[in-house]
């Protein structure tokens, strides 16, 4: 679990001048924009700012693993890092104690294991073979899993690119084949009972990405052409809602509700905000990740492997304001993931695990913070659990317009997210300070 150490927390000084206690909503931590959109560049264009790649600190590698057989890619879902390897089977890790990962055993597959979806809620892991096959694995008892249904698609064997879940239905890409899939679970148990095969959509072009976010499909292709399609519940077809184009082959995509943060070959980063799906609105364009060969999420940590030779880590908790946490430079891994919020990447037989340092991923906002009590309890969020012992009126002090202000941080039983009571009324003023290592304003 991460030390809090100096990290400060940063909160608006502008606010009411009533004393009584409230603790206001700061924005989730579980990988929502809590920005709410407010801030947006527009779609200029241009190189973008700078995301401070090369100035970021290295994240000290604190475990090295080594693997029986071959790993091909490393998938974080749910509490567990699934390792996809090049034969058959998937082994599991949980990363919670980064400097003793635990082996949490396998899953055994008739087939090379090339895509995985998860769904947390219900606690069952959906997995795409290259022969075609899907199933729906059981994960509710760790080491213990079991196969609840599995459905051989011909369309789909040999060539899944992507597998995403929106609700009781999958949606898997092979070629230029969006082929959606039903899940049927028993009325009592909620247990998933079996996959079943839905008319098939065929695109323009092969898509190289997929994902999913506020009910409906993102699909980006070699062209740089990136989609919203509907995805409604049932066995509706998914209909073209709108698109954008990204400027080169579409790497990797993070969709946090309406928004969708894209990488695109000899391109870089762009944001954009599908809230509107016929006229979507560019956040954010940066040319520094042009070279990016692939990308995973955790929350609100973005890692990204480059081709110059370096793994990144980046806060997107506002994806207006992406910059870098971390940078490791070297020999570009085979693959990367991050899981909460360790950063796990390695070649074939060998993982390492790194720690990225905390930042704050939760804002108070427009109304709320106006109407900030000014001696209230202030709510922080953070990128990753912390260990309660490392915060203390030490390690976390408010700073309005250049004057530190002491108090009393409480971790919440979640230890993602603490409470700060200033020890006096902080000063009436808009603005949003912080200390060094804070990371963001507000």
């Amino acid at each position: 679990m991460a030390s809090f150490a100096a990290i400060a927390a940063g909160v608006g000084c502008s606010g009411s001048d009533d004393n009584q206690d409230a603790t206001p909503g700061a924005g989730g931590s579980g990988g929502e924009d809590t920005d709410g959109g407010d801030g947006g560049s527009g779609g200029d264009g241009g190189s973008g700012p700078s995301l401070g790649i090369d100035d970021a600190p290295t994240a000290e590698v604190i475990k090295s693993l080594d693997f029986e057989e071959p790993v091909t890619t490393s998938v974080a879902a749910g509490p567990y890092v699934f390792l996809l390897y090049a034969d058959k089977d998937v082994g599991l890790l949980d990363l919670t104690d980064p400097e003793d990962p635990i082996d949490r055993g396998r899953i055994t597959t008739s087939s090379r294991i090339v895509a995985v979806a998860y769904d947390e809620g219900n606690q069952v892991a959906y997995l795409a073979g290259d022969k075609g096959d899907v199933l729906a694995v059981d994960m509710t008892i760790p080491g213990s899993y079991t196969e609840l249904a599995k459905l051989n698609v011909s369309s789909l064997a040999g060539g899944v690119t992507g597998l995403t879940r929106v609700g009781d239905r999958l949606f898997a890409v092979a070629g230029n084949t969006l082929q959606p899939l039903g899940v049927a679970r028993d009325g009592v148990t909620k247990r998933v009972t079996q996959i079943t095969l839905q008319a098939p959509v065929v695109l323009d072009e092969a898509p190289t990405v997929l994902d999913a976010g506020g009910g409906n499909l993102f699909v980006g292709d070699k062209k740089g052409k990136l989609q919203i399609f509907s995805a409604p519940a049932g066995s509706g077809a998914p209909t073209v809602l709108g698109s954008v184009n990204l400027g080169g082959e579409i790497k990797g995509l993070v969709v946090r509700g309406s928004k969708v943060l894209g990488i695109a070959k000899g391109a870089g980063l762009k944001a954009v905000d599908f809230y509107k799906p016929g006229s979507p609105k560019v956040l954010l364009e940066s040319e520094e990740l042009s070279d990016a060969a692939g990308i995973r999420v955790f929350g609100t940590t973005l890692v990204v492997g480059l081709d110059r030779g370096a793994v990144s880590t980046l806060d997107i908790s506002r994806l207006d304001s992406v910059r870098a946490v971390t940078t490791n430079k070297g020999k570009l891994p085979a693959w990367i993931a991050i899981s909460k919020g360790q950063l796990f990447f390695g070649d074939d037989k060998k993982g390492n695990v790194a720690i990225v340092p905390p930042f704050l991923s939760g804002r108070v906002t427009g109304p709320t913070r106006d109407s900030f009590p000014l001696k209230g309890l202030i709510p922080v969020t953070l990128s990753k659990d912390i260990d309660p012992a490392t915060v203390s009126p030490n390690t976390v002090k408010v700073t309005c317009d250049g004057k530190a202000f002491a108090g009393a941080p409480t971790v919440m039983p979640l230890q993602h997210t603490f409470v700060f009571k200033p020890s006096e009324q902080l000063p009436k003023r808009s603005g949003f300070h912080h200390l060094p290592g804070a990371g963001r304003d507000g």
